[in-house]
């Protein structure tokens, strides 16, 4: 794998070979999401629009044993992802911190990890969706993509991949198969529809990390190739954004700090 990449500099990233553990005080702020998207996932569950998400899924053949936060209903794990991160709906400072986090609870029915594990996962997805909404830029959004849907998909994958332990090219695919399907108009984010954004976004952030795990082949840039996501989202990317002091220095803090 060519390192020297974004794509791949963020598969290394994610998959934890590239640098040591993770700092306590950037786990903290992942912890606080968590702890925050969890709570609104319990608070919502039962709103009219997640029943009728559930209600949804389960006629779509997603039943399963995979429990949501908050009510006693069970559904697949990809099921319960789309119904989570509608409850969890949408956040003004991180709007792709609900899929993320929605993601992350769903995969952790596919995994003995702890909630260190869990943590971790969705601090780096959390990382690197941030990283990517500063390499599109403002036009991102000028162009009416809402970041929710756009970014939540990415930081949903990468989060469940660095959970399930995937290795560097498990990674850049799972990075490949989000980017693929990033989606979310902003003109719809103001309506229910916003909150169906996130959760298709934490569901196909869950799909897309285990497809990467299945090793089919996707391209080498997702990110920053001629037809990748920054080409057809973004009127000027900047790729430095993504990888400048990945993993040594954390925009998670810096937002924090910034009260954001």
């Amino acid at each position: 794998m060519n390192a020297s990449t974004p794509s791949a500099a963020v598969a290394a990233f994610v998959s934890g070979k590239a640098r040591g553990p993770i700092p306590a005080e950037v786990t903290a702020v992942g912890r606080e999401v968590l702890t925050s998207v969890t709570g609104r996932i319990s608070a919502n569950t039962a709103s009219p629009l997640a029943t009728q998400v559930g209600a949804t899924m389960a006629a779509l053949g997603h039943g399963g044993k995979t429990r949501v936060p908050g009510s006693s209903e069970t559904y697949s794990p990809y099921g319960a992802a789309f119904v989570m991160g509608v409850a969890a709906g949408r956040d003004g400072a991180q709007p792709w911190a609900g899929a993320t986090v929605a993601a992350a609870l769903a995969a952790s029915s596919l995994t003995q990890a702890g909630p260190d594990r869990l943590t971790e996962g969705i601090t780096v997805g959390l990382e690197v969706a941030a990283r990517l909404s500063a390499c599109l830029g403002d036009s991102h959004t000028r162009r009416g993509w809402d970041p929710a849907g756009s970014l939540g998909v990415v930081g949903a994958a990468l989060a469940v991949a660095r959970l399930l332990e995937a290795e560097e090219p498990q990674a850049l695919e799972a990075l490949a198969f989000a980017a693929t399907q990033a989606a979310g108009l902003g003109a719809q984010s103001t309506t229910p529809t916003g909150a169906v954004h996130v959760g298709k976004a934490a569901a196909d952030g869950l799909e897309a990390a285990r497809l990467g795990l299945a090793h089919l082949g996707a391209p080498a840039e997702p990110i920053e190739g001629r037809r990748g996501m920054g080409a057809l989202m973004s009127d000027a990317l900047t790729a430095a954004a993504l990888v400048s002091g990945l993993g040594s220095r954390w925009v998670l803090l810096e937002s924090a700090a910034g009260g954001s």
